[in-house]
């Protein structure tokens, strides 16, 4: 669970993918090759999901505007 307005905090997973899927609420995973690199966004609401694959930066924020983001 994300409360509104926060983020999980970037970062990378050097020994396997990432897997996000969203329960509820709606948010924006950024992701980035390196931490100085262009940052691509994408939107996720329910039902959604997402994989990070291994290496690539990346941060999950909260962007509803009432309710905690439950995802996993």
């Amino acid at each position: 669970s994300v409360p509104v307005g926060e983020s999980l905090g970037w970062e990378k997973h050097d020994e396997s993918d990432q897997f996000f899927r969203v329960e509820s609420g709606q948010a924006v995973l950024e992701t980035r090759s390196t931490p100085k690199a262009k940052t691509k966004t994408e939107k996720l609401t329910n039902g959604y999901a997402a994989v990070v694959p291994v290496g690539v930066w990346h941060n999950v924020t909260n962007v509803s505007k009432s309710e905690p983001l439950q995802l996993y």
